[in-house]
């Protein structure tokens, strides 16, 4: 289940300057044991992407004392961008998507 309430106040913090280059920021948790399934969750979201035609162009992780966070940017042949962002944190698993304009 997306928050979109949430996902739209954490995506410009997430984008940055690429913010504006963004829309339909979704939000989705795992908490618990569906934690342990969070690897597989972005395998089956990258190859969702793929299957719509968005391939990957670029991954950045980043680990801090109480999180790790990866982003990983595609990009379909009409140029059109996709981002998503992983979060894994003691509380539980965030991942926020949002489509190019």
């Amino acid at each position: 289940m997306s928050n979109p309430r949430l996902a739209g106040t954490l995506a410009p913090a997430l984008l940055g300057p690429d913010a504006a280059r963004y829309e339909t920021p979704r939000l989705f948790t795992a908490r618990g044991l569906a934690t342990k399934l969070a690897d597989a969750y972005v395998v089956q979201l990258t190859s969702n992407y793929a299957a719509a035609g968005f391939l990957q162009a670029g991954t950045r992780t980043v680990k801090t004392s109480t999180e790790t966070w990866t982003r990983t940017d595609f990009t379909n042949d009409e140029g059109r961008a996709m981002v998503l962002f992983v979060s894994k944190r003691t509380d539980g698993v965030y991942f926020l998507t949002a489509a190019g304009r």
